[in-house]
């Protein structure tokens, strides 16, 4: 996949693949892949601002305000954005990220099988849900990235 990677410009980026449903036989039979992202800059993020802080948070907003209450910006508000925000994404060119997909597709295709699901001893179709599948990673000079338990980025 490092070569699939390594075509994207510098920048951070967001891989995101989840509900990944495994049959009886612990094969990957299902998954969602959304669309390559790249984070964008500060300098490019000018339009966005923010909201003053409400009392009460819809689960379902795209943004979510909340007052900080502790520390250096204590008596403060700030607004919490899903990753889901277009505003703070830069799409990826189409080719490439119908090559990418096509390399996921692939890889989950020859996957190594996980463990099926039982239920009363059988064994049954499952979801596999890990919050981060490998969301977030940098390139830089083609070389990738990802972010160690220290939270440091090392080249992989």
């Amino acid at each position: 996949m490092r070569h699939e990677l390594g075509k994207l410009d510098n920048g951070s980026y967001r891989l995101d693949i989840s509900n990944i449903v495994i049959d009886e036989h612990g094969k990957i039979a299902y998954f969602d892949f959304h669309e390559m992202k790249r984070s964008k800059t500060s300098d490019e993020i000018k339009d966005v601002k923010p909201a003053p802080a409400t009392n009460i948070v819809n689960a379902s907003d795209p943004k979510i305000n909340v007052s900080i209450t502790d520390g250096p910006k204590a008596g403060t508000t700030a607004t919490l954005v899903r990753n889901t925000d277009p505003a703070f994404y830069a799409p990826v060119k189409k080719e490439l990220q119908e090559e990418i997909f096509n390399k996921v597709c692939r890889l989950m295709e020859t996957a190594p099988a996980f463990r099926p699901g039982t239920e009363k001893g059988k064994k049954v179709i499952s979801i596999y849900h890990l919050v981060d599948f490998w969301n977030n990673f940098k390139l830089e000079n083609h070389k990738l990235y990802d972010v160690n338990n220290k939270g440091e980025y090392v080249e992989l």
